[in-house]
């Protein structure tokens, strides 16, 4: 569905099992899904973040949703100075990257955290990208999602969340967060090769993990800081990390019948990590984690 186009659109009102929820998610971050910038991973993030801000009617305003996206750009942008799309024969950033520029250059500043600005000049600044961000990425999503995600109209700058996706997602928030989180930076590896960050300035060694790039390195930063002990939630983003250096364990076949299926050949391999939500499982099962 080229959702995109849409200037509003309605849920699918099907009774989803949970398998079908999971493969209108495993479609959106396996390798099918294309995208050219980062927004659809900051818009979904945002959405996350904000189902507890709904209004009195059950919807969720994009002032509330691109406030967020706003916030959630901007250490990436103005502090990483990563960029958030594939470079084309344009050479144009995005319009939140030109957006978020454009202020730090009016204060000429190189950084400034976004707190330090006054009220008002947040609020421009979040009307600005929000007036123009909203053209695509809302309908990308909802198309993206096959339509049963969530009810939107653009005309009116609301969402309404699907409350059995809603459901679904709370029960999995942590997982689909990382498989977020990993497409999200997988995206940045291909559209950011030459940009340099001083990582051991960004974390401390202790936080730094082996064969993480630059930037997963920035997302687990910023979205996994928080987390005070590992068994307090599956971090399902080190096992996707892992999945990547699993083929250098190609000698060895366990007698798992999953694992043995894995082992055999590459092959086997590019076919779990298009699939991650069944590579996730895969490698928990491997973990001795339990599958809820």
């Amino acid at each position: 569905m080229q959702g995109y186009k849409l200037n509003d659109g309605e849920y699918k009102r099907d009774k989803l099992t949970c398998d079908e929820m999971w493969n209108t998610f495993n479609w959106l971050f396996s390798s099918k899904s294309r995208n050219n910038s980062s927004y659809k991973f900051i818009f979904l993030k945002s959405i996350i973040d904000s189902l507890d801000r709904k209004d009195a009617d059950g919807k969720i305003s994009f002032d509330v949703l691109f406030r967020r996206f706003t916030i959630i750009a901007w250490n990436l942008v103005a502090k990483y100075r990563i960029a958030q799309k594939a470079f084309d024969e344009t050479k144009k950033e995005t319009y939140l990257e030109q957006e978020i520029h454009s202020l730090l250059k009016e204060y000429e500043a190189e950084y400034v955290e976004l707190h330090a600005f006054s009220a008002c000049e947040q609020e421009r600044l979040v009307k600005r990208i929000k007036n123009e961000c909203k053209k695509y990425v809302v309908g990308a999503l909802y198309g993206d999602t096959d339509g049963y995600f969530y009810s939107f109209s653009k005309k009116e700058e609301w969402i309404s969340i699907n409350p059995l996706m809603e459901e679904f997602i709370k029960k999995n928030k942590g997982m689909i967060e990382n498989l977020n989180y990993y497409k999200w930076a997988k995206f940045y590896e291909n559209v950011n090769p030459e940009v340099s960050v001083d990582v051991g300035n960004l974390i401390d060694n202790s936080f730094a993990r082996s064969g993480e790039s630059v930037y997963r390195t920035i997302l687990a930063y910023e979205f996994e800081r928080n987390v005070k002990q590992q068994d307090e939630r599956i971090n399902t983003i080190e096992l996707l990390f892992e999945a990547e250096n699993i083929s250098e364990e190609m000698t060895y076949i366990s007698n798992n019948e999953v694992e043995e299926e894995l082992y055999q050949d590459m092959g086997h391999m590019k076919e779990y990590l298009s699939d991650p939500i069944v590579l996730i499982s895969m490698l928990k099962k491997r973990k001795g984690i339990s599958i809820v």
